[in-house]
């Protein structure tokens, strides 16, 4: 599809209808199209009470799209043969020491920190929290910002070996920023700023709180009133301030593999699969989320959103097309990805079925399926999928239909699991959603596998 006039007011027609529908203060929204930057606009308000437009030099807080500067940063280390892709992170760490998971396993490696899959939780060691100075510096902006030594100590670690299962970890990130910060000898900020925001023109961005940046700065509201401004003092997991005017830069960048950055082989390396259940389920990058090319007609799409108090950012790239689309708002909402996904949806005519052919039901097969399943141990490294549904599934037959639920969340009174692969008859979709069951060498159903999450049968004996 070509990105005409057109177009261009059909975005816009979709960003308004949004913003109506979700009381939105501001949005800004970005495309890059055949590599070049061909669209960007603000809409709305970027500071109410002072009715200040929204521009596309209006400066976010982008939250976890920071993650890919983290991961451009570190990669360009392994680029350099500073650190390799697969060394244990505690050989190149001077500013603290991440905790092994059991004495004798201290194998955290970059790699696993880059993909998620190191064991690290959700919650830092709770003694961070307590250290009056550290708590300070995170709840007045006014303060400058701890060190994460002072924050973790060498108390931070996985709670889970290493490698066993995916977990998003914003500390895991944080540890990144920190690995860049030493092997570097210089602050994270300073390093990104002088290695990837400069050489891609990106001036009025920034990890730090600089006073011309922070003079373009939107304003954060949540429920219609002012949200709350605080340090991240995690810094590299979603600290990073930018405009749509400067992230284009980046998201060009991303798609055409600009070397000046990185290598343009790296680029691709960091958005094909690095981690993944299944050929079938999405996969992991290095930074990157990557969807089933079957969703996109076959096309590489790779993504990143974010989101923090006050502040929602989402971003699709499809490296082999020179596209992406990204769009950013001053409040909380899933708006953003939905203009994002749309876009790219409208010029790359996907968003398909990632099982292209019908599936008949096999109702034969689905009592060797019955029964509870859950994800590993491990607490911390399971905190979100407790706070989204319990941690626990229920496979039952009930009214001639195989049904799943959770202890609690969207699936608590039950979902349907339909046929998906007609080649596979323990592949199903809830609401779009493929959940596929899987057997150990004995033979048996032991685990389901969806999204990046592995539940295994808890009533096998």
């Amino acid at each position: 599809m070509a990105l005409d006039n057109e177009y261009k007011e059909h975005v816009r027609k979709r960003v308004e209808k949004y913003m109506k529908k979700d009381k939105i203060p501001g949005m800004t929204v970005g495309i890059v199209h055949d590599g070049e930057v061909a669209y960007q606009e603000g809409f709305g308000s970027a500071n109410l009470t002072q009715r200040r437009d929204m521009t596309v030099e209006t400066v976010f807080r982008i939250a976890s799209i920071s993650k890919l500067f983290a991961a451009v940063a570190v990669m360009q280390l392994v680029e350099e043969g500073k650190i390799g892709l697969h060394d244990r992170v505690n050989d190149h760490l001077t500013s603290y020491q991440l905790r092994p998971f059991q004495e004798e396993q201290c194998s955290i490696t970059v790699h696993q920190l880059l993909t998620h899959t190191s064991g690290i939780g959700e919650i830092a060691p709770i003694l961070g929290y307590l250290r009056p100075r550290v708590a300070l510096s995170m709840l007045r902006v006014i303060k400058d910002l701890q060190p994460l030594s002072r924050f973790y100590g060498n108390r931070l670690g996985a709670d889970c070996q290493a490698g066993a299962k995916w977990c998003y970890a914003n500390h895991g990130y944080a540890t990144l920023g920190q690995l860049v910060a030493d092997v570097r000898g210089d602050g994270f900020g300073q390093v990104v700023q002088e290695r990837i925001l400069e050489p891609l023109g990106m001036h009025h961005s920034d990890f730090r709180r600089l006073r011309h940046i922070l003079d373009r700065a939107g304003t954060a509201y949540r429920g219609g009133s002012r949200a709350y401004d605080f340090n991240i003092i995690t810094l590299a997991d979603g600290g990073l301030f930018c405009s749509i005017e400067d992230f284009g830069r980046f998201a060009q960048a991303i798609v055409t593999g600009n070397s000046s950055i990185l290598k343009k082989e790296t680029l691709d390396s960091m958005m094909t699969p690095h981690f993944q259940l299944d050929p079938r389920l999405p996969a992991m990058g290095l930074g990157f989320f990557v969807d089933n090319p079957n969703k996109w007609g076959g096309h590489r799409v790779v993504k990143h959103d974010g989101a923090l108090l006050g502040w929602a950012t989402s971003s699709f790239y499809a490296p082999d097309l020179g596209l992406s689309a990204y769009a950013f708002m001053n409040t909380n909402g899933h708006a953003p990805f939905h203009i994002a996904h749309g876009i790219m949806r409208d010029l790359i005519k996907g968003d398909q079925p990632t099982f292209p052919q019908p599936a008949d039901a096999k109702p034969e097969v689905w009592q060797d399926l019955v029964g509870t399943y859950g994800p590993l141990s491990g607490l911390n490294s399971n905190t979100r999928i407790w706070l989204s549904h319990g941690a626990q599934f229920k496979i039952s037959i009930q009214n001639g239909k195989l049904v799943l639920k959770s202890r609690y969340g969207r699936w608590q009174k039950g979902i349907t699991l339909e046929p998906a692969d007609p080649n596979d008859p323990y592949a199903f979709y809830a609401n779009a959603q493929p959940f596929i069951f899987k057997r150990d060498f004995n033979g048996r159903i032991d685990r389901i596998q969806f999204g990046y999450h592995e539940f295994f049968r808890k009533d096998l004996k």
